[in-house]
């Protein structure tokens, strides 16, 4: 069975070169042996230099960053002028008669799929989708070939990649045995890297978190540390997002969160120190679990980047409002914070105008909205909602 190349279903680590496609510059059979080595398709462009159309992919398409992203994570691409002599010899084989045609290719030169003409940026992004994605039978011989105990590097990666496609069930497994069988060597390939950063685990709930604290210099140096780092705050996200999830609970557990997130502190440890007490809180709020919402908010508040942080104060006020009456008090005290830091921002004095009128206690909520109306004009877009509240609160206070 040939190998497979699949796109890697997150893009926030697709992006290795972001500026369109990069194109081999060796021979046809150079790039054979490159997609051999690299477990990959071959993309070819075959081209006439007099070909408008041609000129105009040249120009406009294979230069859009995301169909570069695409084709370079996932292929090696190849432009062929098919009036060279290199060029003469292969269309004996491929008999290209119209200009541009696209192929895609085994690194044994077979062709998987001709597509005649000129495409769009769209339309050349189904072409290359439409090469990757696996077929039923080829999925069900994967399969089998992994409960017979197939675990050679480059299958797992492509199966792994097949099953995120597909969107079929198993990725946890095959994840867990990419890492566990992974070495150091394997990691040199661009393509290892991207099943590990392109791997999103809130399908399945489960990610070997070691291998981006193990290969961190290996992956920042592939795709830059800021873009390293991002990656791994996405793929952290998704284990807890996908720890939501009921069928998913045995794969983290509050206890464990902290082993998870600690992965971070290897990466970045000062932005770690300014960012763990906001995934702790997130943490918590999808669990309901609001004393431990409220433990994590209050030590990230008391530090010195929450001090100053309004929008999540914000945040986590309008979480407690919504939560229970019973942290009336705390959501009071936060937003006269965020009154204090921003005094010409209304978020606060609506949210405290909504608790008090929740409360009843419309006298309070007028004295609130009479505080805010102070700096809202009439061009101000909080305007109208403001006078909404007045009128409600004009109408109990008249009874």
């Amino acid at each position: 069975m040939r190998i497979l190349s699949f796109l890697l279903t997150f893009c926030f680590c697709a992006s290795l070169t972001s500026q369109g496609i990069s194109f081999f510059e060796g021979s046809f059979d150079e790039a054979k042996e490159l997609a051999a080595k690299e477990g990959k398709l071959i993309f070819m462009d075959s081209y006439a230099k007099w070909c408008g159309p041609c000129k105009r992919m040249a120009r406009d398409v294979f230069t859009v960053e995301e169909v570069g992203d695409f084709f370079n994570a996932n292929f090696v691409n190849l432009k062929m002028d098919m009036e060279t002599e290199e060029g003469r010899l292969l269309n004996k084989t491929y008999q290209v008669a119209v200009y541009p045609t696209l192929f895609v290719l085994d690194a044994d030169g077979e062709i998987i799929l001709r597509e005649k003409g000129y495409r769009d940026a769209r339309g050349l992004l189904q072409v290359g989708r439409k090469a990757l994605l696996p077929s039923e039978s080829e999925m069900l011989d994967m399969a089998d070939q992994f409960e017979s105990g197939e675990y050679d590097v480059l299958f797992l990666v492509d199966y792994l990649q097949a099953l995120q496609w597909t969107g079929k069930e198993g990725q946890s497994n095959v994840m867990a045995k990419l890492a566990e069988s992974v070495s150091s060597s394997d990691m040199q390939l661009e393509k290892v890297q991207q099943a590990f950063l392109g791997y999103s685990p809130l399908a399945s709930g489960y990610y070997p978190t070691h291998i981006l604290k193990d290969y961190q210099n290996v992956f920042i140096d592939q795709v830059g540390k800021e873009k390293f780092e991002e990656t791994v705050l996405s793929i952290l996200k998704g284990l807890w997002q996908g720890a939501t999830k009921e069928e998913y609970g045995r794969f983290m557990t509050p206890e464990d969160f902290d082993t998870y997130y600690d992965v971070f502190k290897s990466i970045n440890n000062k932005r770690y120190k300014r960012e763990v007490y906001l995934w702790k809180m997130a943490f918590s709020e999808a669990f309901g679990d609001w004393d431990g919402y409220l433990k994590a908010a209050n030590t990230y508040f008391k530090s010195k980047a929450g001090k100053t942080d309004a929008e999540a104060l914000m945040n986590a006020s309008w979480s407690l409002y919504h939560s229970d009456p019973i942290y009336d008090n705390q959501v009071l005290a936060w937003t006269n914070r965020v009154m204090e830091s921003s005094a010409n921002q209304s978020a606060p004095y609506f949210l405290q105008a909504y608790l008090f009128m929740r409360q009843a206690n419309y006298e309070k909520a007028d004295e609130v909205m009479q505080r805010c109306m102070a700096f809202l004009t009439e061009d101000s877009p909080e305007y109208k909602d403001a006078s909404i509240i007045n009128t409600i609160l004009d109408t109990q206070l008249s009874r």
